[in-house]
């Protein structure tokens, strides 16, 4: 029984290193900008605009329409609607799949349920550290209200929201 928890604590921590060094959906990777410097710029003046923008679509709108193996639109079509969602604000409720400490550093991460399969991510939402005691609170099947930057997005990890506090 030991081997099969060892797998699945590498399989998460797999998929988390590979979402954050991955498919880079919105091509914003340091690697890119560092390149171009015209595009640093560009970048910032956008992650200014964007920055108190909220999204008018739910959280569960925003899973069927990215992470849902039902999604009506092809992967091209995701990432050129994803630049409407990168590094605006959402807050929302998620129901909660599970909830944890990241081992490199003080954050939480809240995984969301999919509203299709409860087996399956459908939000990765990380929790400024100053939340944790707000986040004890709350149990698996708990909705917790938030308030988080939208950041990215995968099969795996589902949306990928930074920042987050609890509303």
């Amino acid at each position: 029984m030991g081997w099969i928890k060892k797998f699945l604590f590498a399989f998460v921590i797999l998929a988390i290193i590979g979402a954050l060094l991955g498919d880079d959906t919105t091509n914003n990777s340091p690697i890119n900008n560092s390149l171009n410097p015209k595009s640093t710029s560009q970048n910032t003046n956008l992650e200014r605009t964007n920055q108190n923008e909220y999204v008018s679509e739910s959280l569960d709108d925003l899973i069927f329409d990215f992470v849902s193996r039902d999604s009506q639109y092809t992967d091209l079509q995701k990432k050129e609607m994803f630049e409407n969602y990168d590094n605006k604000l959402i807050k929302d409720f998620a129901m909660v799949k599970d909830i944890d400490t990241l081992s490199l550093s003080d954050g939480i991460v809240v995984r969301a349920i999919n509203p299709e399969n409860e087996f399956i991510t459908g939000a990765t939402i990380y929790f400024k550290p100053t939340e944790k005691e707000k986040l004890l609170k709350f149990d698996k099947y708990d909705e917790v209200k938030f308030e988080g930057k939208i950041t990215n997005y995968n099969r795996l990890l589902g949306i990928i929201i930074m920042d987050a506090v609890v509303k």
